[in-house]
Protein backbone atom coordinates (compact mmCIF):
# COMPACT_ATOMS: atom_id res chain seq x y z
CA UNK A 1 0.00 0.00 0.00
CA UNK A 2 1.58 3.25 -1.14
CA UNK A 3 0.27 6.77 -0.80
CA UNK A 4 2.98 8.39 -2.91
CA UNK A 5 3.75 7.74 -6.56
CA UNK A 6 6.91 5.72 -6.04
CA UNK A 7 6.95 3.05 -3.30
CA UNK A 8 10.71 3.13 -2.73
CA UNK A 9 10.99 6.94 -2.31
CA UNK A 10 7.67 7.68 -0.69
CA UNK A 11 7.65 8.97 2.85
CA UNK A 12 4.13 7.68 3.40
CA UNK A 13 4.71 4.02 2.72
CA UNK A 14 3.49 1.30 5.10
CA UNK A 15 7.08 0.25 5.69
CA UNK A 16 7.91 3.63 7.29
CA UNK A 17 4.79 3.79 9.49
CA UNK A 18 5.43 0.43 11.17
CA UNK A 19 8.62 1.70 12.83
CA UNK A 20 6.74 3.79 15.36
CA UNK A 21 6.53 2.04 18.71
CA UNK A 22 4.36 3.68 21.37
CA UNK A 23 5.83 4.24 24.82
CA UNK A 24 4.22 2.37 27.70
CA UNK A 25 1.92 4.50 29.85
CA UNK A 26 4.10 3.94 32.90
CA UNK A 27 6.97 5.85 31.30
CA UNK A 28 4.81 8.94 30.77
CA UNK A 29 4.69 10.43 34.25
CA UNK A 30 2.23 13.22 35.04
CA UNK A 31 3.78 16.49 36.14
CA UNK A 32 4.42 16.58 39.86
CA UNK A 33 2.16 18.87 41.83
CA UNK A 34 3.89 21.66 43.69
CA UNK A 35 1.47 22.87 46.35
CA UNK A 36 4.14 24.77 48.28
CA UNK A 37 5.24 26.71 45.21
CA UNK A 38 1.65 27.46 44.26
CA UNK A 39 0.89 28.70 47.77
CA UNK A 40 3.98 30.89 47.80
CA UNK A 41 3.05 32.27 44.39
CA UNK A 42 -0.46 33.14 45.61
CA UNK A 43 0.94 34.78 48.73
CA UNK A 44 3.36 36.81 46.64
CA UNK A 45 0.53 37.96 44.38
CA UNK A 46 -1.61 38.87 47.40
CA UNK A 47 1.30 40.88 48.78
CA UNK A 48 1.63 42.66 45.43
CA UNK A 49 -2.08 43.46 45.51
CA UNK A 50 -1.84 44.81 49.05
CA UNK A 51 1.25 46.85 48.19
CA UNK A 52 -0.43 48.34 45.12
CA UNK A 53 -3.48 49.24 47.20
CA UNK A 54 -1.36 50.91 49.88
CA UNK A 55 0.60 52.81 47.23
CA UNK A 56 -2.63 54.06 45.65
CA UNK A 57 -3.87 55.23 49.07
CA UNK A 58 -0.57 56.98 49.75
CA UNK A 59 -0.79 58.82 46.44
CA UNK A 60 -4.35 60.01 47.03
CA UNK A 61 -3.98 60.93 50.71
CA UNK A 62 -0.61 62.68 50.82
CA UNK A 63 1.53 62.85 47.71
CA UNK A 64 -1.05 64.38 45.36
CA UNK A 65 -2.05 66.99 47.92
CA UNK A 66 1.54 68.07 48.55
CA UNK A 67 2.59 68.32 44.91
CA UNK A 68 -0.56 70.17 43.84
CA UNK A 69 -0.15 72.52 46.77
CA UNK A 70 3.45 73.21 45.73
CA UNK A 71 2.31 73.95 42.19
CA UNK A 72 -0.43 76.32 43.37
CA UNK A 73 1.95 78.02 45.78
CA UNK A 74 4.41 78.74 42.97
CA UNK A 75 1.79 79.90 40.46
CA UNK A 76 0.82 83.04 42.35
CA UNK A 77 4.39 84.37 42.76
CA UNK A 78 5.04 83.54 39.09
CA UNK A 79 2.26 85.93 38.13
CA UNK A 80 4.16 88.61 40.05
CA UNK A 81 7.53 87.65 38.46
CA UNK A 82 8.94 86.36 41.77
CA UNK A 83 9.32 82.74 40.62
CA UNK A 84 10.94 81.52 37.39
CA UNK A 85 9.05 79.65 34.70
CA UNK A 86 11.33 76.60 35.07
CA UNK A 87 10.11 76.09 38.63
CA UNK A 88 6.47 76.06 37.49
CA UNK A 89 7.30 73.55 34.76
CA UNK A 90 9.18 71.36 37.27
CA UNK A 91 6.22 71.39 39.66
CA UNK A 92 3.81 70.57 36.84
CA UNK A 93 6.01 67.70 35.65
CA UNK A 94 6.09 66.35 39.20
CA UNK A 95 2.29 66.35 39.32
CA UNK A 96 2.05 64.56 35.96
CA UNK A 97 4.73 62.00 36.89
CA UNK A 98 3.01 61.21 40.17
CA UNK A 99 -0.37 60.82 38.46
CA UNK A 100 1.19 58.31 36.08
CA UNK A 101 2.64 56.43 39.05
CA UNK A 102 -0.75 56.44 40.74
CA UNK A 103 -2.49 54.99 37.69
CA UNK A 104 0.25 52.41 37.31
CA UNK A 105 -0.14 51.26 40.92
CA UNK A 106 -3.91 51.34 40.58
CA UNK A 107 -3.79 49.01 37.56
CA UNK A 108 -1.42 46.57 39.30
CA UNK A 109 -4.13 45.55 41.76
CA UNK A 110 -6.50 43.91 39.24
CA UNK A 111 -3.57 42.41 37.38
CA UNK A 112 -2.27 40.68 40.51
CA UNK A 113 -5.77 39.51 41.43
CA UNK A 114 -6.30 38.10 37.94
CA UNK A 115 -3.08 36.10 38.20
CA UNK A 116 -4.31 34.41 41.37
Amino acid sequence: MVVGSNAQHSVYSVKNTTRWIPKPLESIAPPKARPVTTTLCCLTLLEQTHTAEETAKLYTQTIFLQTRQALQTDQQPYAQDKVEFNRIIRDFRSVITLEIGYHRSFTEMPTALAKI
